[in-house]
């Protein structure tokens, strides 16, 4: 049954929490907003709201970082207590206490998981046994791995061999600790997809990797007109563009407690627009005032009652409707979650993961699906 806007109305906390531990990346993706500030943007549509990063580039403040750990040890991050360690625009593993901070938070009473993302150009910098040994939870990894050719052209780097090979030892790596952290790979890659189904490094991998944590993208998100067709891979589009103004509240306003490098709380975690900013995690003292802050109650108050959208929402190609969030509020996915906490590294678990390894398939994703 879908959640009602009511009972995510009276919710104390938010579901999660989110670091964002930099504001600055290792590569030059075609698809993505990062980078894009002096780029002369092409034309644009009416209502368009181009996402573009002109804060100055730095990393997570530690006092930040600290103040964030001690809410949640009063209040536990969130309703499932579970913490994302990543940049919005940005890569992690740019940041040399990426670790670290998974770490802490780990360690922390108030977290249970910990999850983060990363474009695997670096890893090796931080060693494959390292990060599996973390105690990160689940680690989505971004990667175009057809080959030499379109990897530089989709990332504009020269890192094709280093990131398979980065992808590749963390993988066994994970496999040989029993599988502790739950990796994903979302791939970034031309269509038609198949190509990469058939080759040598889809076989390597599918050796450590379930084909159900594979994705690959057919549609793109335009970040508000900042990305223009030439900029997607081969044979993918943009998803359909529409007025949010009139639709129910995006779930982004309801799901997690965005916090930005300097403190300043963002109602959303897939935009840096400043039409999202509200109060800063520094100003409170609980985990639920800063949920409940006036300027984030007013943006959401604004869009159920008057169709008023924050300038970076209305014709957002990542919204999805509040109801979206119905499942994480039922007791099946948090005790699933508990159980697995428990087990994982274990025999059962390796013998779960065996058994499951060939249920699912690969499948393409979508821009505003989240896990």
């Amino acid at each position: 049954m879908p959640i009602k806007l009511e009972k995510l109305e009276k919710q104390r906390k938010p579901l999660s929490i989110s670091l964002e531990i930099n504001n600055i990346c290792n590569a030059k993706c075609t698809f993505c907003a990062y980078g894009k500030e002096k780029v002369e943007l092409g034309d644009t549509l009416v209502g368009d709201n181009p996402i573009l990063d002109n804060r100055p580039k730095q990393h997570l403040r530690k006092d930040v970082f600290d103040h964030t750990i001690e809410l949640c040890n009063k209040a536990g991050s969130g309703v499932l207590r579970k913490m994302s360690i990543q940049p919005t625009l940005g890569e992690s593993t740019v940041s040399k206490n990426w670790l670290d901070l998974i770490k802490a938070a780990k360690e922390s009473k108030g977290v249970n998981s910990v999850s983060s993302y990363t474009n695997a150009v670096a890893l090796q910098r931080f060693g494959s046994d390292a990060i599996i040994e973390s105690g990160i939870d689940s680690l989505a990894v971004s990667s175009s791995l057809v080959d030499k050719e379109s990897y530089k052209r989709i990332y504009g780097r020269d890192k094709y061999e280093q990131s398979l090979s980065n992808i590749l030892n963390l993988l066994k790596s994970n496999h040989k600790h029993g599988y502790p952290v739950d990796i994903y790979l979302n791939l970034r890659i031309d269509l038609p997809e198949e190509v990469f189904f058939k080759s040598e490094q889809y076989k390597k991998i599918s050796l450590y990797l379930e084909d159900r944590k594979i994705s690959f993208l057919k549609k793109y998100d335009n970040y508000g007109g900042t990305i223009q067709e030439g900029g997607l891979p081969y044979g993918a589009t943009f998803v359909s563009r529409d007025d949010n103004s009139k639709k129910p509240p995006c779930y982004q306003l309801y799901r997690q407690l965005m916090v930005n490098v300097d403190g300043t709380i963002q109602a959303c975690t897939c935009r840096v627009d400043k039409s999202l900013w509200t109060r800063n995690i520094m100003e409170f003292t609980t985990l639920e005032d800063a949920w409940k802050n006036d300027k984030l109650e007013k943006i959401r108050g604004d869009w159920k009652d008057k169709n008023i959208l924050p300038n970076a929402c209305t014709f957002c190609t990542h919204y999805a409707p509040y109801t979206q969030l119905s499942g994480y509020y039922s007791l099946i996915p948090r005790v699933k979650q508990y159980i697995f906490s428990f087990l994982r590294g274990g025999y059962i678990y390796i013998a779960y993961k065996k058994l499951m390894k060939n249920v699912g398939n690969v499948r393409a994703s979508y821009v505003n699906e989240k896990r």
